[in-house]
């Protein structure tokens, strides 16, 4: 059987060659200066062993990703890539008989392919909603990370989908403003795009996940699912259970916090048995908590219209000071920062809507 590793290794390795037939298209000496910055060159990346696995190919894009290397390798990676460079999980994907038993099988076993980010799928009627939150640690590269999860979406869609259907029907929205190369969105995705978000998403019609995959075969599916729950399972022992905490904190109104002894009821487990699994896990019960607070907090200022000691309220801080030691230690800036932060972003956001009606001529398709 496969190892995680060997997930890793082969997953890496497709990504790799998916990433230089990109680079190919921009300017040697600039991609090499990005590389250069990093402390690699072309040729440690190269070939079956090369020592570049998922974290450090994200951390490549991050950084060539800028202006004075190769802006919009992110979005250009993300498109270039197929179901089957997904590995044993795109093999599971092709083989589901419709398109939502795929996604699901896709959004499942996504800790295989991305420790960066989770999917909450949400169920709005006609709409089917696939929402990214982008674990904290790595907020600093969420453009790439949300440019690389709406492409991927994107693809493994297209793959799927009928010929006689038009993907125009997908909506993509994302929490910042339009980049240099925000063109390439719209000539390469041509669907309802939507900068300055809330959330960075992707939405389909409902109905598209009865729609039959032509590659099915179950005996292929079932199989390579099995595989993929052992690999799961093996990944991370304490992740089912930290994120069963995580849903147990948010069940309840924020100024009513969650105890320790709360969840461990609701899980029926002691306590001490409840702190021995998150320990084992590499976390706690405050860490989560905290998590959560803060993920909450950026929410609600982002909403504008509640103050930062009305917040700290919300939020069952016993004190205002409380709240924004917390947050300054979390995020690195104060909460009133964090909003002004923002505040430009949407300004930036309404000047690049202002740009879009000048340079493409109309925003149809652009929400």
């Amino acid at each position: 059987m496969r190892t995680l590793a060997d997930v890793d290794q082969q997953i890496s390795a497709n990504f790799r060659a998916r990433l230089f037939g990109v680079l190919d298209e921009d300017p040697a000496e600039r991609v090499d200066a990005g590389l250069a910055r990093m402390g690699i060159d072309r040729e440690s990346l190269v070939g079956p062993n090369a020592g570049s696995g998922l974290p450090q190919l994200s951390e490549i894009l991050h950084t060539l990703n800028e202006p004075s290397f190769a802006p919009g390798i992110a979005l250009r990676f993300g498109l270039a890539r197929r179901i089957l460079d997904l590995g044993l999980v795109g093999y599971a994907a092709l083989s589901c008989s419709d398109i939502g038993s795929a996604l699901n099988v896709i959004f499942r076993y996504h800790a295989l392919t991305s420790a960066e980010y989770d999917v909450h799928m949400l169920d709005e009627g006609d709409t089917m909603v696939f929402r990214q939150w982008i674990r904290p640690v790595h907020a600093s590269r969420a453009r790439v990370i949300g440019e690389e999860f709406a492409t991927g979406f994107w693809q493994v869609v297209s793959e799927l989908i009928p010929p006689s259907i038009s993907m125009s029907g997908v909506r993509l929205e994302f929490d910042d403003s339009p980049p240099p190369y925000a063109r390439l969105y719209a000539e390469s995705m041509p669907c309802d795009i939507t900068f300055g978000a809330d959330r960075t998403s992707v939405a389909m019609p409902a109905a598209w996940r009865a729609l039959p995959i032509q590659t099915a075969d179950a005996t292929v599916e079932q199989v390579c699912r099995a595989e993929c729950d052992q690999l799961l399972a093996g990944l991370d022992p304490g992740h089912r259970i930290t994120e069963d905490v995580r849903r147990l904190i948010v069940s309840v109104p924020s100024n009513r916090p969650q105890r320790l002894e709360d969840v461990a009821r609701a899980m029926m487990m002691s306590t001490r048995t409840l702190e021995r699994r998150l320990h084992t896990a590499r976390t706690s019960f405050r860490e989560i908590d905290l998590e959560v607070r803060m993920e909450l907090a950026t929410q609600y200022l982002e909403l504008g219209s509640l103050t930062g000691q009305e917040i700290s309220n919300v939020l069952g801080y016993s004190r205002p000071s409380a709240f924004f030691r917390a947050f300054k230690s979390w995020f690195g800036m104060t909460p009133s920062e964090f909003r002004a932060a923002r505040r430009r972003a949407t300004m930036r956001t309404a000047r690049g809507a202002t740009t879009r009606n000048h340079s493409f001529g109309t925003t149809e398709g652009w929400g």
